[in-house]
């Protein structure tokens, strides 16, 4: 990251390519801001155990969170489907919808690292989170 030359960002991935001509994507998230109770709306979504899987970041502007799993290419888009699902309709997105069709149109998902241009904020930071029991799953 240190020698990511001034005007250039970098950004990680989420495709993988495995052995035996295989892809899974990592699980990345882009939430929509960043006010914590976002992050809290998602957790009841996704339930406490998958939301547990993933780290989460302070970016700037929003959250970016990365999970432990590797998700063949059609679960990460049911995944990616998923997220936007977390927006309630009439309210303010939880999940940012633009990045998700983006990713979804590259066929990858993808969040930066660097803060070496002045469109961002920050260089993102590890955002500690108490850990809790959901009562739901997704799609509640």
């Amino acid at each position: 990251m240190a020698r990511t030359p001034q005007g250039q960002e970098l950004a990680v991935h989420s495709d993988f390519h495995l052995a035996g001509g295989r892809h899974s994507h990592l699980v990345m998230v882009d939430m929509s801001t960043s006010a914590k109770a976002h992050l809290e709306k998602l957790r009841v979504f996704l339930g406490d155990h998958s939301f547990q899987r993933i780290s989460w970041f302070a970016s700037g502007r929003s959250f970016h969170g990365y999970g432990e799993d590797l998700l063949p290419a059609s679960e990460w888009v049911k995944f990616m489907g998923l997220l936007l699902l977390a927006n309630q309709p009439s309210l303010e997105p939880t999940v940012d919808p633009r990045w998700i069709g983006h990713r979804l149109m590259a066929g990858y998902a993808a969040l930066r690292w660097t803060r070496n241009t002045a469109h961002y904020l920050v260089s993102p930071s590890v955002v500690e989170l108490a850990p809790k029991t959901a009562q739901h799953g997704p799609g509640t």
